[in-house]
């Protein structure tokens, strides 16, 4: 019973840890705006049939672009 609670602690302990690193989005604020550009363009041209994890990420790019617009007066992405 130990081990299976203690495995369990563990799983948990793991996703949550995933969770966490997704939210950070620190990579993306400390893109050049350049590559935040080329980078969200290459979302524009990707086939509709993309993944999910490609998905999500083009979503941050455009949460970004809004966010520089936003907070920083900068308008980066078209």
């Amino acid at each position: 019973m130990y081990l299976k609670s203690n495995g369990f602690a563990c799983v948990v302990l793991c996703c949550v840890l995933v969770g966490l690193s997704g939210c950070s989005g620190s990579e993306i604020e400390k893109m050049s705006d350049t590559d935040l550009r080329t980078k969200l363009n290459e979302c524009d041209y990707q086939v509709q049939t993309s993944s999910v994890r490609d998905a999500q990420t083009c979503h941050n790019y455009r949460r970004e672009c809004a966010r520089r617009l936003q907070e920083e007066g900068r308008f980066v992405c078209k």
